[in-house]
């Protein structure tokens, strides 16, 4: 089981039914400190799933 840290920066509620939440923050891998940002709930859940396992450089964007 692997352990992470996920930071929370910015939670938006929007107006549209069914449309979720906008999440923008950090994973942090707690064994090898890798960080991920995301900047929705689905790109938060292919983190912590292991889908697209690649780490991402804090303060870069992903494409």
């Amino acid at each position: 089981m692997e352990s992470y840290i996920v930071r929370i920066y910015r939670r938006e509620v929007r107006d549209r039914p069914g449309s979720g939440a906008k999440l923008v923050g950090t994973v942090e891998a707690v064994n090898d400190g890798a960080r991920r940002h995301f900047k929705s709930f689905e790109e938060l859940w292919t983190i912590l799933t292991g889908a697209d396992s690649r780490p991402t450089p804090l303060g870069k964007a992903r494409p």
